[in-house]
């Protein structure tokens, strides 16, 4: 089994109220519990607004290039899957996808970590 990487882009809940952003939160809670009875999930988490993308320009390293707002990622789910297709059947059912999210499936490469 592989481990891969659902990055979830940002989506349209800025105009929801604290009663539905409540009812959201337990869909992505709802989610998480139902992929961890399936013995999938390892992890998730929102990530706060803001961070800091970091580049070198001339051999000096600084702030930029920044992502457009559509593009900065809002948070992750850690799972694993026999391969990328069934990872991207399990992201089809993320609740961020109803809020015009974006969901990015990266397989994690085990190979990588242990050589280094």
């Amino acid at each position: 089994m592989a481990r891969f990487l659902l990055l979830l882009r940002t989506g349209d809940y800025e105009t929801c109220s604290d009663a539905e952003m409540q009812q959201i939160i337990q869909k992505f809670m709802d989610w998480s519990d139902e992929l961890s009875r399936d013995g999938i999930y390892y992890d998730s988490a929102p990530l706060k607004q803001g961070g800091r993308t970091l580049t070198v320009q001339n051999g000096n390293i600084v702030d930029g290039p920044f992502a457009e707002t559509k593009e900065a990622v809002a948070g992750f789910f850690l799972i694993e899957a026999p391969d990328s297709v069934t990872a991207t059947s399990i992201a089809k059912n993320c609740p961020h996808l109803n809020y015009n999210g974006i969901v990015e499936v990266r397989e994690i490469d085990s190979h990588a970590m242990e050589t280094a």
